[in-house]
């Protein structure tokens, strides 16, 4: 409904004053277990009446979400009792904090009856609860309902903190270098720490434990050893180049990761002694070495060391696995030759030759005698290649005039699908285009097209590229047989209400 408005946004859309009546109330001196707010209805009342300090134990019970506003015109201090048990239970008041709240000279309160609760719930107040102890406030961003708000009158929070992205949210100065410690909030991430040239330190049991420097160096150790790694002064340039630093007493460990499960327990660690650092595990297991997420170095529990690029039994202190056909750069095998030359070659019985070759600009490995190339992954020819360079991918006889074939799923940037049973037959005269009316029963029965695969058959089994192109276009050529025949229909409609309108 709007008011004052043709567009209304809302149930109720007042564009204009509204204006909340206000009426007198009426109270004794002593305590009105239910005030009487239900014979005449207003959204505000004045109080009035009372020869000294008085109490409200009640008000008559309400409608849910009903809002009404007391207003203390009288000349002594209103009482609002929380749960008074003398009142009847619709009728009572509960104030938030279970404390009685005591309204001054002047005072208002708004309440709202809640019907789950079957309360009077106090919704805001420019009073304070009896008793209690806050400070007094002159401004708009500092509000107390058992929270404190900054910049917020919702607080979540004992104190709750809003503003500006990207604005400071508290600052804390101190000190003769004007030490500023700040916290804000961007778009993506929250901040705290210094905002002036100073370290911000994190501290546990009351010493500080972790740094991190102006530069974004991170130390972690005691206060002590911050300060000599650090320096006192404001300069503070005697920072180690590394962006962590553990510092610790010798022979202490600086860093430990350990990892569990039901049955066993994983420890790795380092630390610095008095003439060496040490890194590794401290439980019973073997400590690894990884590049590429790889492991290449292992150190057995026995002390015994592998170098490979998965882990093989040792055949001594130190074991070195170099494959034939490993990767050079791993310096396992390394073949130094010049140009267009073979590095490696393998001939068979037959004649056959496999080599490995480097050119200018190029390297090469492969057949060089007319033989298929195959690629093999877990015994299997994965990828073979014939003499004419027609590739074959799960098939280990590449097929004659296709430059690649393949046996299983391609992603690429176009197809060509062979099939047959194309489904022009729709277009002929014996074939039976099926009613209008049966389509729509077995779309209502089943939840999609006859002939077409349902959504569960498709998720489980995956398309079958060339069969559905099939069944679609059987499906396009059925909807354009419908259209034809919905044309004519229409034309003939037309040409009857032409005849109908000239006679």
């Amino acid at each position: 409904m709007g008011i004052g408005t043709e567009t209304p946004t809302a149930m109720l859309d007042i564009n204009g004053d509204v204006v909340f009546r206000t009426a007198d109330l009426t109270v004794e001196d002593s305590v009105t277990l239910a005030l009487d707010v239900n014979t005449e209805k207003f959204s505000s009342y004045r109080i009035s009446g009372a020869d000294s300090a008085f109490t409200l134990a009640g008000i008559t019970a309400g409608m849910d979400g009903r809002l009404i506003t007391l207003i203390n015109e009288s000349q002594f201090p209103m009482e609002l009792n929380n749960e008074d048990s003398t009142a009847s239970p619709a009728d009572q008041i509960m104030t938030g904090n279970h404390e009685n709240m005591v309204l001054e000279v002047m005072g208002m309160v708004t309440l709202q009856y809640d019907t789950s609760a079957q309360k009077w719930l106090v919704n805001s107040s420019n009073q304070i609860p009896a008793g209690a102890d806050v400070w007094d406030t002159t401004g708009t961003n500092i509000f107390f309902d058992n929270f404190v708000g900054i910049g917020t009158d919702e607080p979540t929070a004992p104190l709750s903190i809003e503003t500006e992205v990207d604005e400071t949210g508290f600052s804390h100065m101190a000190g003769p270098d004007s030490i500023t410690l700040a916290s804000s909030i961007s778009e993506l991430a929250a901040f705290i720490g210094t905002t002036s040239d100073h370290r911000f330190s994190l501290k546990s049991g009351n010493q500080s434990a972790m740094h991190v420097l102006p530069n974004g160096q991170v130390l972690i150790g005691s206060e002590a050893s911050a300060s000599n790694l650090m320096g006192n002064g404001q300069s503070r340039d005697n920072y180690y180049d590394s962006k962590l630093t553990v510092m610790t007493g010798l022979t202490e460990t600086g860093f430990m990761h350990v990892g569990t499960s039901p049955t066993e327990q994983v420890i790795v660690e380092e630390a610095v002694g008095g003439v060496s650092a040490s890194i590794g595990t401290r439980t019973n297991h073997t400590f690894r070495l990884m590049s590429n997420q790889i492991g290449r170095l292992h150190v057995l529990e026995d002390g015994r060391v592998t170098i490979s690029p998965n882990y093989y039994a040792p055949w001594g202190q130190l074991t070195v696995y170099q494959p034939v056909a490993g990767d050079p750069n791993n310096n396992g095998l390394a073949i130094v030759t010049p140009n267009n030359t073979n590095g490696v070659m393998q001939i068979g019985g037959d004649g056959q030759k496999l080599c490995m070759r480097i050119g200018g600009s190029s390297a090469a490995i492969g057949t060089f005698t007319p033989h298929i190339m195959r690629i093999v992954a877990n015994s299997l020819n994965v990828i073979n290649i014939d003499p004419a360079g027609n590739i074959g991918v799960g098939i280990n006889d590449p097929l004659p005039g296709y430059k690649m074939a393949i046996n299983g799923n391609v992603k690429a940037k176009e197809l060509v699908i062979e099939t047959t049973g194309w489904p022009d037959y729709v277009f002929s005269k014996n074939h039976q285009l099926p009613l209008l009316s049966d389509v729509e029963k077995f779309i209502h029965q089943h939840h999609h097209l006859p002939n077409i695969p349902t959504a569960a058959d498709l998720e489980t089994n995956g398309v079958a590229v060339g069969d559905m192109q099939k069944k679609m276009m059987e499906k396009i050529e059925e909807l354009t047989l419908y259209l034809i025949e919905q044309q004519n229909e229409i034309n003939d409609l037309k040409s009857l209400v032409t005849k109908l309108s000239h006679e």
